[in-house]
């Protein structure tokens, strides 16, 4: 359920053939919730693996997941090991040290089912980065405030048009 600011850091700025797909982002985030304090996941069965589309209906398909494995994979997020089907999964770049500030991902929008996964399954890559993005910088007693200048800087984006209309697609969230 924690996601280390080295691993949030490697989804936000990733590009070209690197960046993160939005299908990767979901079954990334639903690994996190479902590994042990080794970052691993181990015996997993893609049918076990509880994804949401972007409609809210049923699971993803088996090519979308194997698809999604393959270029996390590729991509330096995760390594794994094959056996009949069967896989153990290593999250990589998500040690956290002690203190060390992490995102928990125990939020009603990471859980399928939930409306509130339906409404950030619906947005679009960019807002979901963001939306990671504000809930790690952000404070529970304090709010979310973010300097526009610091995101752009920080996410890598070139449009602050962009920015703005993620930030707008974000208010039911937030």
């Amino acid at each position: 359920y924690r996601l280390s600011k080295k691993l949030l850091r490697k989804i936000m700025t990733s590009t070209g053939k690197n960046a993160i797909t939005k299908s990767e982002l979901a079954v990334l985030i639903a690994l996190l919730q479902i590994c042990d304090n080794n970052y691993l996941v181990e015996d997993l069965h893609y049918s076990e693996l509880i994804i949401k589309d972007n409609d809210g209906k049923g699971n993803i398909s088996t090519k979308s997941y194997y698809n999604a494995i393959r270029g996390l994979k590729e991509k330096g997020f995760i390594s794994y090991d094959d056996a009949r089907g069967y896989r153990t999964i290593h999250i990589l770049n998500n040690k956290i040290k002690k203190k060390e500030h992490y995102l928990s991902l125990n939020y009603n929008m990471f859980c399928p089912g939930t409306p509130e996964n339906k409404t950030y399954a619906a947005l679009p890559l960019g807002a979901q980065k963001l939306t990671l993005y504000l809930l790690f910088v952000g404070h529970p007693k304090f709010g979310y405030t973010a300097n526009l200048i610091q995101i752009k800087e920080s996410m890598g984006y070139k449009s602050e048009y962009l920015l703005h209309r993620y930030i707008k697609l974000l208010t039911p969230i937030f």
